[in-house]
């Protein structure tokens, strides 16, 4: 009986790394946000969440629009 509880604790555990691993490929879907760009390349939300601005081309657009108020598309 010890055996079979075994297995089946490493058998739900391996579910768990699956699932969370594939969430985590999931979650990499395209999402809008809205708020405030910080100089810390970031964007902060009305509700305090906070986003990080990608280093890149695109993310330096952003970035130079410090204390402004913007809306963008990414993932």
């Amino acid at each position: 009986m010890t055996r079979n509880k075994r297995h089946l604790f490493v058998g739900l555990c391996s579910m768990i790394i699956i699932a969370f691993i594939t969430g985590v490929a999931i979650s990499g879907e395209r999402v809008t946000i809205t708020g405030t760009v910080n100089d810390n390349y970031q964007i902060v939300t009305d509700d305090g969440n906070i986003y990080e601005v990608e280093g890149n081309e695109k993310g330096d657009e952003v970035v130079d629009l410090v204390d402004k108020k913007v809306k963008v598309t990414g993932t």
